[in-house]
């Protein structure tokens, strides 16, 4: 009879038992808030490491004086060299649309692009008015690019809101310096008749145009890898000039190619 009643009594716990869960309170979930959004609308500042390359040549269209043609052996000659190069850039994004972002860019960076070569291109050879291939000893010419710059406008496509696809062009500018130097005298092969040497200095003004790559790292830090093609068209000079006997008229074709890696800050 008492097991009876135990047994009762337990049956009758456990029915009691749902229906006080069901009169329990529920707790409400946590609530997380969404991630927030990266917006790239803004002025940054960073610093840039990489590389120079040039395309460059030395075309000489007369020598002596009055002027004659050059010996067709030895110029065009070709002055290309690469360098490290090192910079910084500013700029302002406005994200425009979600997935769009156009921008306004200018940078600066330092290099040291520097080839010689012996002889000064077209003034020896085989022509009527060349001295001989001796002059590679004692004459020598020289490209030197220093210093460049850009300002450009930029326009990129969110293929996540932290990673911007982008295309990039405008105006640039690029140092140069040019030189041609004679250890010349009656008794040498040298070109000039006298011991010469000029360098013409110059800024160049041309257009440049570029792609890459940019993402957001952490915060407001944003890395990039980009790569630009410059065009400055043709430098011209004539060294030596009202020498009467030692002029080189000439002009250089000067194209750059720039791939650089760069970390800067969104303010």
């Amino acid at each position: 009879m008492k097991r009876l009643i135990f047994i009762n009594a337990v049956a009758a716990a456990l029915l009691a038992t749902p229906a006080m869960a069901a009169d329990m309170p529920v707790k409400a979930p946590v609530y997380t808030a969404p991630a927030a959004v990266f917006n790239w609308t803004g002025a940054y500042a960073g610093i840039s490491l990489g590389g120079r390359w040039t395309d460059t040549a030395w075309t000489t269209t007369g020598i002596g004086s009055p002027l004659g043609p050059p010996d067709p052996t030895t110029t065009p000659a070709s002055f290309d060299s690469s360098t490290f190069r090192a910079g910084g850039y500013i700029g302002y994004n406005w994200q425009i649309a979600p997935l769009w972002v156009i921008g306004l860019e200018a940078d600066a960076a330092w290099g040291h692009n520097n080839n010689t070569l012996a002889g000064i291109p077209g003034t020896y050879g085989t022509c009527g008015l060349c001295v001989s291939p001796g002059a590679t000893a004692v004459d020598s010419s020289n490209v030197k690019l220093g210093w460049d710059g850009s300002l450009r406008g930029r326009v990129g496509f969110l293929i996540t809101p932290a990673w911007l696809l982008y295309a990039t062009g405008g105006l640039a500018w690029q140092q140069a310096d040019i030189n041609a130097t004679c250890n010349g005298s009656f008794f040498n092969a040298s070109w000039c008749v006298a011991v010469r040497n000029e360098t013409f200095s110059t800024t160049r003004i041309g257009w440049t145009i570029g792609a890459g790559a940019e993402v957001l790292l952490w915060s407001n830090w944003l890395l990039r890898a980009e790569y630009r093609y410059a065009d400055y068209g043709n430098i011209g000079h004539t060294f030596f000039a009202g020498s009467n006997i030692d002029e080189v008229e000439m002009h250089e074709s000067l194209k750059t190619n720039t791939a650089l890696i760069g970390l800067a800050y969104k303010f």
